[in-house]
């Protein structure tokens, strides 16, 4: 929880339970097979959602995650479940020609279990928040800088997913793989970034150019003190979260 509050400038939430118990106390449940959601709307398109144990007390949160819903979508189709975690439900998606493959998480899965399946095109809404962050003039700048193990342009890459299921790994190593299992590996140009406030601290959404189109990412002066500039160039560990079509049926 403390990951995204910080993210978006609300770190003054992650202190207190009772502040966050209060800004859900008049919101309505919404039922689903797993768990309960409670959301809450902030200006400019934030949201916190709320999972809640069923038949557990009102302030009995599992967890408490966040999202920016944005214009862009990208549809992809699931191909594996990764489970519950301590965060949120993952799943491996992967683009309808199968040349792209990530993993996001679902805030509301429990609202679709059952409704979705690897033969399912899944509309998702995508945004990002960066546990790590490189920043890099351009594109030139990074591949002069870094020269080996380059990430391709505009590229997503499930890459803790994907060296946690090599064989013959050392057990520090797979442990270390599987912790990072819900971060992608980026690396895209900016395009634009804009300055919001929803607490009491600013926080930055800069617009990335990458193979699943425009994607917003959201990080605070925590993360990187100034905010990124046009044409700059980024590469880094992010959390995607998705919310998927069904949602936005609910809403309207």
């Amino acid at each position: 929880m403390a990951f995204f509050l910080d993210s978006l400038g609300l770190s003054e939430l992650s202190h207190n339970q009772n502040d966050i118990i209060d800004l859900f106390a008049k919101t309505d449940k919404i039922t689903g097979e797993d768990y309960d959601y409670k959301t809450y709307f902030f200006k400019d398109g934030l949201e916190l959602v709320a999972r809640i144990n069923k038949d557990g007390e009102e302030g009995d949160f599992v967890g408490v995650d966040s999202h920016l819903i944005n214009s862009n979508k990208f549809v992809a189709k699931p191909v594996i479940s990764l489970g519950q975690t301590i965060e949120l439900p993952a799943v491996l998606f992967s683009s309808l020609d199968d040349k792209t493959a990530f993993i996001a998480n679902l805030l509301h899965a429990g609202l679709v279990k059952g409704e979705m399946n690897t033969e399912s095109q899944v509309s998702l809404q995508l945004c990002a928040f960066p546990s790590s962050l490189e920043v890099y003039e351009s594109r030139a700048v990074y591949e002069e800088s870094v020269k080996d193990a380059l990430l391709k342009d505009k590229s997503v890459l499930p890459y803790f997913y994907i060296r946690s299921l090599e064989e013959g790994i050392g057990e520090e190593d797979k442990k270390r793989y599987q912790e990072n299992i819900l971060f992608n590996l980026i690396a895209a140009k900016v395009i634009e970034t804009k300055e919001y406030s929803f607490g009491k601290n600013p926080c930055f959404v800069s617009t990335i150019d990458t193979v699943l189109g425009n994607l917003d990412i959201i990080y605070s002066k925590n993360i990187l003190q100034k905010p990124l500039s046009k044409e700059s160039y980024v590469v880094g560990a992010f959390y995607l979260s998705a919310e998927f079509s069904l949602k936005w049926h609910l809403r309207n």
